[in-house]
């Protein structure tokens, strides 16, 4: 069962943590009427999507399954081969929110 959370601890939580996000699901006629502040409605489906995620240690099960319930919703997916493991070990640039 996933779990759930109230409008009033929503609201102070997201006061004081920046890196929650909420994503608002509803119709976008209806996002647009009104929506929590910094709260996106979407990630358009003809935008191509890569997921990564740690890559050496992580189970691919669990990705493979995000990208296929992405694909089904119309979504253009890929996985990132080796994940961010593989992409610090080529010497790539990172980012980090400081």
């Amino acid at each position: 069962m996933i779990d759930r959370i109230e409008v009033q601890e929503l609201y102070n939580q997201i006061t004081v943590d920046h890196n929650l996000h909420v994503i608002d699901v509803r119709d976008q006629n209806i996002y647009a009427l009104g929506h929590i502040p910094g709260a996106p409605n979407f990630v358009p489906a003809d935008h191509p999507i890569v997921l990564y995620d740690e890559g050496e240690a992580s189970s691919d099960s669990e990705i493979d399954e995000t990208a296929r319930l992405m694909e089904e919703r119309g979504f253009q997916v890929r996985i990132l081969s080796g994940g961010a493991a593989a992409w610090d070990k080529a010497g790539l640039p990172i980012e980090t929110e400081q």
